[in-house]
């Protein structure tokens, strides 16, 4: 077993400078990264609810397209999933469509 380290005030104040730097440093590539984001799931909530009309409630066409976002952006291993860069997202309003065509698909549904 290792030996614990005593955390000083120092050591304290120099870690929270160190994260305070990173996040600062890190800050325009996550503002990004939300933007994209965010602008996929909106396209792939507006197919769900052009294709569905209003037989598809506000939060489910929300849910329908973080699912989607999972299925088709995400890699990894169950509870290690990591997002596929951006250049391999596939188009939002192709994946929703893909996505209701499984639906259709007999035996689908479980």
């Amino acid at each position: 077993m290792m030996p614990r380290k005593k955390l000083n005030p120092r050591g304290f104040a120099v870690g929270v400078l160190m994260r305070a730097v990173e996040d600062a440093a890190l800050a325009p590539v996550r503002a990004e990264a939300e933007q994209k984001l965010t602008a996929w799931l909106t396209a792939a909530k507006a197919r769900y609810q052009e294709r569905c009309g209003d037989s598809i409630p506000n939060e489910a066409a929300e849910e329908c397209a973080q699912t989607c976002y999972s299925l088709n952006c995400m890699t990894g291993a169950p509870g290690h999933y990591t997002p596929r860069p951006f250049a391999e997202w596939p188009d939002p309003v192709e994946a929703a469509d893909e996505d209701m065509a499984r639906w259709a698909q007999p035996g689908a549904a479980a």
